[in-house]
């Protein structure tokens, strides 16, 4: 009888033992997989857009339509042209070289058309350029990035000269933004370091890599180069604008982090139209 108590109290020690691991390595877990995520907004009440800071005129704004999370996600009306002076929505994050986004996006009865999406740059000028667009180039239903005032000669058919505009284009992979289907998009952008030609562009559409360049010159070598281009010049901020393009856009459960973010759940659809390159 005594052997079996004891064998049934290091039993209980064992379990117990066993359940707190696992609960303190389950809190690890859950803690780190948050630990790099600056901020992450579902648009839900009570905040709405609390955190963010709304330009004067027509912005997008918090609509119950449809989400991807919750009941909430964000809506841009556009009408066409360009909003009148730039209206945007903007949130700070920490300022750093280097930063990930991830977001989830869907379209109704859209028609592209140059169509501009938000900026990542840093907010606090003069350190203002190179700076970088989420946006759609003529009317492709491909998403990429666009660079203003980066330290690098682009091709003519993606840009301009020195210190001007360039457009990195989907070069990985085609993945086509149908209307009234949700799609994770996750980017990952980093400065290079001055003098060096380590600056990277990288796009993610449900998963499947559709832009990758690596060995950049985003920065020039010096605090001041042309066009305001500074070798100072880092990511702190998120600015989604209105601009370009008919229809409705819809913005959900958007993250932004010091590492890849990644999609959540299972309830993803498979990329459509894939065209691998």
């Amino acid at each position: 009888m005594r052997i079996g108590t004891r064998t049934t109290r290091r039993s209980v020690v064992s379990i117990g033992h066993t359940a707190m691991v696992s609960i303190m390595l389950s809190l690890v877990l859950f803690t780190s997989s948050y630990a790099d995520i600056y901020w992450q907004e579902d648009f839900e009440a009570p905040t709405n857009l609390d955190n963010w800071v709304q330009s004067a005129g027509t912005t997008p704004d918090v609509s119950t339509d449809l989400a991807f999370h919750g009941t909430q996600s964000l809506k841009a009306i556009y009408t066409g042209l360009a909003t009148p002076g730039g209206k945007a929505m903007t949130r700070a994050h920490t300022n750093v070289e280097e930063v990930y986004t991830r977001f989830y996006y869907r379209t109704a009865a859209f028609t592209y058309n140059e169509t501009k999406h938000f900026r990542q740059d840093n907010l606090n000028t003069p350190y203002f350029y190179p700076n970088f667009w989420t946006k759609n180039f003529g009317s492709s239903r491909e998403m990429g990035l666009a660079g203003q005032a980066v330290a690098e000669l682009c091709t003519p058919d993606t840009g301009f000269g020195l210190y001007d505009s360039c457009n990195y284009l989907p070069n990985r992979a085609v993945v086509p933004l149908n209307d009234n289907q949700w799609y994770c998009i996750e980017t990952h952008l980093k400065m290079n370091t001055p003098s060096v030609a380590n600056g990277v562009i990288e796009m993610w559409v449900d998963g499947v890599q559709t832009l990758s360049y690596t060995g950049r010159t985003f920065r020039g070598p010096n605090v001041s180069n042309p066009n305001g281009n500074s070798s100072l010049t880092t990511f702190g901020g998120i600015s989604i604008y209105v601009q370009n393009g008919t229809g409705l856009m819809y913005y959900d459960y958007f993250a932004v982090g010091s590492t890849r973010i990644g999609c959540s759940g299972s309830t993803l659809p498979g990329p459509t139209g894939l065209t691998v390159r």
